[in-house]
């Protein structure tokens, strides 16, 4: 009877917690990999912004790169704070 209780105990408690963590693990690493790719794609539309448009950010306009890269980064995080609220409102129960 023992044995009947520690497998039910093992089949409902610890086997989800084991998949659980491992999905965390892939979601985290999933996460920081987004992350380091959208830094690395802020850093490029700045970059272009500043050396590919001649001279039209000259003078009193060199703020406007990065004023531009930041709008674009608040409309990544925005989107993605979106779809996240999205997706967490379907899981209500």
């Amino acid at each position: 009877m023992a044995r009947l209780v520690a497998g039910y105990v093992r089949q409902e408690t610890l086997d989800p917690l084991k998949g659980l963590a491992k999905r965390a693990v892939f979601s985290l690493a999933a996460v920081a990999l987004l992350a380091i790719g959208f830094v690395a794609a802020l850093l490029g539309l700045l970059r272009v912004l500043q050396t590919e448009t001649g001279r039209t950010f000259a003078g009193s306009w060199n703020f406007a790169p990065y004023l531009l890269t930041a709008v674009a980064a608040l409309l990544v995080i925005g989107t993605a704070a979106a779809l996240g609220l999205r997706a967490g409102a379907g899981h209500k129960r």
